[in-house]
């Protein structure tokens, strides 16, 4: 579905094409900007008469995986919130880079089962094309080590989300506890988000977000359920 990619779903995505091989003009001719998908059903899944996600793997000779859609259903599932906060990368080395640094996959390889962030990808460019000199120092205050680390050297396994700059939100190790509406604390928890909920949105007309969504919450709006995510922090007094 090329009309809700990446960089298309409430963007407006490039206005230069960003790479050398850019398949999303295919695509979007292909499903005739969305008239094909909400069309016929027989035929939605294929090009031609080759399943869509084979002509991927021909086109780009590496597996091809359709991640979940981050506003589907999924996402309100344990599995959704990992998808969300851990997507899929994979990296591919240079012959050269190989031959020259013989170690390198075995590194890369035992890093793949560590905690590592975009940061540290950013560190690794820097490391490949011999640029260290750029990478930046900046520590989490408490932290032993850089924020941004080389995928190509290796990462501790014992590396914390905190130590990496990660945000609470985003940290896919917090353990999720189920409070049944039983608890007193549910109802409390729920009118004092609510609460501030309204606080903020009361002397706001036509609220919207950072990317300028305005959400339709009028009379019209038929949405049964809504799911929300709140963090409790707690201190000691």
């Amino acid at each position: 579905m090329p009309w809700i990619g990446t960089f298309q779903y409430r963007f407006k995505g490039f206005q230069r094409q960003p790479a050398d091989h850019y398949l999303r003009p295919f695509y979007l001719e292909e499903f005739k900007n969305g008239k094909k998908w909400w069309g016929s059903k027989s035929g939605r899944y294929c090009v031609g008469s080759t399943l869509t996600y084979k002509l991927m793997m021909n086109i780009t000779e590496q597996s091809y995986l359709e991640s979940a859609c981050l506003y589907a259903n999924v996402r309100n599932t344990l599995q959704g919130k990992f998808e969300e906060r851990m997507p899929l990368m994979a990296i591919r080395l240079p012959e050269i880079l190989k031959r020259s640094r013989p170690g390198l996959a075995a590194i890369l390889q035992n890093n793949s089962q560590v905690l590592t962030t975009p940061h540290d990808i950013h560190a690794t460019i820097l490391d490949a094309m011999g640029l260290e000199r750029y990478r930046s120092d900046y520590k989490i205050r408490g932290a032993d080590l850089s924020r941004g680390l080389s995928l190509f050297k290796p990462i501790p396994n014992n590396r914390s989300c905190s130590e990496a700059g990660i945000e609470p939100h985003w940290c896919a190790c917090v353990a999720w506890d189920y409070v049944p509406q039983s608890e007193a604390i549910y109802k409390k928890i729920a009118e004092a988000f609510v609460e501030y909920i309204n606080s903020l949105t009361q002397p706001v007309s036509g609220a919207r977000d950072h990317d300028g969504y305005v959400g339709n919450f009028d009379s019209k709006f038929d949405g049964l359920k809504d799911y929300y995510q709140i963090k409790v922090s707690r201190t000691k007094t």
